[in-house]
């Protein structure tokens, strides 16, 4: 009759009711079997005691926050009919086993709690605003399946084996369907293929958890199935906020969604959740409405979901990515000075505009966001002072309407005054603007500094008449880098024609000039770096750059092997200005930028990487061994990185580059206590020993590594065999 009634409350039919509500069943199930056994003057049952019964939850040292606990197990012979729970030594509970299953469901107190089951005992501390816990007492979640006494996951057979009541793929679908299903019979419009493949376990684990959700101790990470994402974190300078918080959850369900790509709402709604300032309202014109991508929650039409090389997460710079719909639109002026990167949201706002065709301000205002004519001029073009910048201009083809001289006798040709001022050269092959200023001058009728005779082809010619030695046709033969503004013949784009406050009449002082070209030297100084070479800090291009031509790549005045040398020769050179007798040999090979950036480092000593990580390329065996599992002990300035401590980095005079030309004398450095002291024979009477040739290459070494070990004290061998080495005897 027992039998029956524990039958009838068999827990296979009960999967998916509330576990509370299963708990109190079995309770119930239990007194009842108790009632009909005592009815019956049945013998008692079978007790389980010992080694026989199995806790699977609590976890000893476990931190729970509410006061009923459910307790689970099971135990190991058929015999045992009943298991007793005693909590802080109260009254006895006793369990009755199904299916050698047993699960119920005690109350704690504030702080720790003792909870014995049979022999076993488990430590349990219900957490309060009094008392602090234990730091080893730690929170531990269930499977919800272990309130069901395990038997929703598993079934026991007659030899008390526990094995899954199905397939390892198709159990967690008995519960959690709509998982991978969907809801409500919808199917998902994406699932998360590891849930497609019923491979669960692949990132929860099946019992129990530290965290919520049931990760697994060591789950899958996102990275290791989708590393074409996260290998683009190591070159991409933009990324984007959630993968810097490293939690793609912000974005993407983990499971299964009803969007595509699994993300948790639809792309404009998600974007706009962080993106707010996008929105616009309701009533907004037709003409103000943004790009047309926004509306139809097309994000990732122009922007990288997780990271990019360009500004704004675009997937391509703005001028080629906005080409892709608008061909023939972006190869502009703009893009051939160099602004192609992000010259199209220099006067679009493509999310909220304030004027038709997304511009986002008024020809004036916007054109002078770049073009700042607020200067000290006293003069202003009467076009630039109106805003009608697109009478000599055009928006994307050119930069100019027409050539300078059409576009300035459409209002100046009747102008009586022309001809006497021209010395009657016509104007249709006047270059205009070699003398006046065409937006606003200091000097009345917008001249530059000084007139001169504007009606040359070209620039470079009139200057070659005097600066015959930048004359590359009388070279013996062409050189091998020549600056482009030199090859086109335009020597304004550097020099002021007449006069300037720089030396050479370079435009702008300090370097300012190579900056306006040179913008990737520019942004790298916004940055502040670490380091900077002094000539960069103090704006000195040319004491490394020929300015006009050179017959070294980069326009370098001389090779690298000899530039380098020119200034940094207390350096790279012995005492007395010879070769050191030991050189690291990019030194000898004149390869500084091995290791040195030319520019700018975010490294000290303008080195690529920080110390030592720009030593691994070349010493990369030694890494290999310093970085091996079997080591033990290692150097301190060798674990520090320092390899500065003990080598010369660009020359010495004795082997391996050691600072003091020998082994010995290094370790002194910062052993000084060891000579004489520990060892019976001092380092003096070793280097007497040994003599001459080899006093530089021994002492120490004869039984420590220099750099690390497999033996403690950075010893070569265990120490009886370092000692056996010298004391035969």
């Amino acid at each position: 009759m027992a039998d029956a009634i524990s039958a009838g409350f068999d827990i296979q039919p009960l999967r998916g009711f509330n576990s509370s509500v299963i708990s109190r069943l079995r309770r119930i199930s239990t007194i009842c079997s108790l009632l009909v056994v005592a009815l019956a003057g049945a013998p008692p049952a079978a007790l389980g005691q010992g080694a026989d019964v199995v806790v699977s939850y609590p976890p000893d040292a476990t931190l729970v926050e509410k006061a009923d606990l459910p307790v689970e197990g099971y135990v190991l012979s058929a015999s045992i009919d009943e298991v007793e729970i005693v909590v802080n030594d109260g009254r006895p509970h006793r369990v009755a086993v199904h299916n050698r299953v047993f699960a119920e469901e005690v109350s704690l107190d504030d702080g720790l709690n003792q909870v014995r089951v049979g022999a076993v005992t488990r430590r349990v501390w219900l957490a309060s605003a009094a008392v602090k816990p234990p730091a080893d007492f730690q929170r531990v979640y269930g499977h919800i399946g272990l309130s069901d006494g395990c038997l929703e996951c598993h079934k026991v057979d007659g030899a008390g084996v526990f094995t899954l009541s199905g397939e390892r793929d198709e159990i967690c679908g008995w519960c959690h369907s709509d998982v991978a299903r969907g809801r409500l019979g919808v199917p998902w419009v994406s699932v998360h293929a590891p849930v497609r493949a019923g491979k669960c376990l692949d990132c929860h684990a099946p019992h129990t958890s530290a965290n919520k959700g049931l990760p697994a101790v060591k789950p899958k990470q996102c990275a290791d199935c989708h590393a074409a994402v996260t290998d683009r974190l190591k070159t991409d300078r933009f990324v984007h906020g959630p993968m810097n918080l490293g939690d793609c959850r912000l974005c993407h369900a983990v499971h299964a969604s009803a969007e595509p790509k699994l993300l948790v709402r639809p792309a404009t709604v998600l974007c706009t959740d962080c993106h707010s300032e996008i929105l616009l309202p309701a009533d907004t014109p037709a003409a103000l409405r943004p790009h047309t991508m926004i509306p139809e929650g097309k994000c990732g039409r122009c922007h990288e979901p997780h990271s990019s090389v360009n500004q704004r997460m675009l997937r391509q710079p703005a001028g080629r990515l906005c080409q892709e719909c608008h061909e023939g639109k972006t190869r502009s002026f703009h893009e051939a000075k160099g602004f192609s990167i992000y010259i199209c949201a220099k006067c679009h706002d493509l999310h909220r505009p304030t004027q038709p065709h997304l511009i986002m301000d008024s020809s004036r205002s916007l054109c002078t966001e770049c073009h700042d004519f607020r200067g000290e001029s006293v003069f202003t073009h009467s076009f630039v002072a109106e805003g009608k910048c697109f009478l000599c201009h055009s928006f994307h083809e050119t930069a100019l309407s027409a050539d300078v001289a059409t576009i300035c006798l459409r209002c100046h040709r009747d102008n009586p005054r022309l001809p006497e001022a021209h010395r009657g050269v016509a104007f249709e092959r006047s270059r205009c603007t070699v003398c006046h200023q065409p937006h606003q001058a200091r000097r009345s009728k917008l001249l530059r500094a000084v007139e001169h005779t504007p009606f040359g082809p070209v620039y470079r010619p009139l200057c070659l008449d005097c600066h015959r030695t930048l004359d590359m046709a009388a070279l013996a033969a062409p050189p091998a880098v020549v600056h482009p503004p030199f090859q086109d013949g335009d020597c304004s784009e550097c020099h002021r024609s007449h006069n300037a406050d720089a030396p050479n009449l370079i435009r702008d002082p300090g370097g300012k000039r190579c900056l306006e070209c040179h913008r990737g030297m520019r942004k790298v100084m916004l940055l502040k770096p670490v380091s900077a070479h002094t000539a960069v800090l103090e704006g000195r291009c040319g004491s490394c750059h020929d300015l006009h031509f050179s017959a070294n790549a980069a326009l370098l005045r001389l090779p690298p092997n000899e530039l380098c040398p020119s200034c940094h020769a207390a350096v790279v050179k012995a005492p007395g200005g010879g070769a050191w007798p030991v050189e690291h040999k990019p030194v000898a090979e004149g390869k500084c930028r091995l290791c040195h950036r030319h520019h700018t480092a975010a490294s000290p000593a303008l080195l690529k990487t920080p110390s030592p990580q720009v030593c691994r390329p070349c010493h990369g065996n030694f890494f290999a061994e310093f970085d091996s599992k079997l080591i033990t002990t290692r150097h301190e300035p060798v674990k520090e990185g320092n390899c500065a401590s003990c080598h010369d980095l660009h020359g010495a005079a004795g082997a391996k580059l050691l600072k003091e030309g020998a082994r010995r004398a290094v370790c002194v450095g910062c052993h000084p206590k060891l000579i004489g002291s520990h060892h019976a024979v001092s380092i003096a009477e070793l280097q007497a020993k040994e003599g001459g040739a080899q006093a530089g290459t021994s002492g120490c070494t004869h039984c420590h590594t220099p750099h690390a070990s497999t033996e403690r004290r950075l010893l070569h061998a265990p120490n009886d065999r370092v000692c056996l080495g010298c004391h035969k005897t």
